[in-house]
């Protein structure tokens, strides 16, 4: 064959595609919802991640009387079972059965305000994130409670707890509000109850980390 013979191009290996991408590899990480659309595993999951708040609220209320000002630990306390009993109607909206028609509309309203699939996931990761490190610091048993081999987790209140709850509650109450405010019109119902709640607690929380560091008095 002569030199100024054209050359054949060599054929490009061809793209392996299917369920499971190109190369083989996932196209959507496990847990991060399904590459065709929102699923029912998303509800499962935001309705995990609402129950989840809930229980960290619980333990804030609880704890609210050994570092807030007592005038508004007394409040939270008196009108938490409302707002729990809004954000709790909510996640059994959520975990309950759905027409066809219904779990449609409600998986495009949540997809549009980022609810499920990848976004979901990343809101689910910082939520979990920050609510264990406060939770670590909520639900540390006494010593009491570790003599008496009580069963529930109690509160433990000495200084070093003190400050690392008001460090952390603070990135916690930022992603809950995030979650909270995209579902105030994505879901039957709302949650503008649990939400004025919540925002309430965090301005409490600054003021007792105020008046601790002495720049305001109680």
């Amino acid at each position: 064959m002569s030199s100024g013979a054209a050359q054949k191009p060599k054929p490009r290996p061809e793209t392996q595609t299917g369920p499971s991408g190109p190369s083989g590899t996932s196209r959507v990480p496990p847990g991060q919802g399904s590459a065709s659309g929102p699923s029912d595993d998303d509800l499962k999951r935001l309705a995990t991640m609402l129950t989840r708040i809930r229980r960290t609220l619980d333990g804030l209320v609880e704890a609210g009387h050994n570092f807030l000002p007592e005038v508004l630990a007394s409040q939270f306390e008196l009108n938490w079972p409302q707002a729990k009993e809004q954000l709790s109607e909510r996640i059994d909206y959520l975990e309950e059965g759905h027409n066809e028609v219904e779990r449609q509309r409600l998986l495009a309203a949540l997809t549009q305000v980022g609810l499920t699939g990848p976004m979901l996931t990343m809101k689910e990761t910082s939520l979990t994130y920050y609510l264990d490190r406060l939770d670590g610091q909520l639900f540390t048993e006494t010593p009491t409670a570790q003599i008496t081999g009580g069963a529930q987790p109690a509160p433990s209140w000495h200084e070093k707890v003190f400050d690392k709850v008001l460090i952390w509650v603070k990135p916690a109450g930022k992603v809950i509000n995030s979650i909270i405010g995209s579902l105030l019109n994505a879901i039957p119902g709302g949650l503008e109850v649990f939400k004025e709640f919540k925002e309430h607690y965090e301005a409490a929380c600054d003021i007792a980390e105020a008046i601790k560091a002495g720049r305001a008095e109680e």
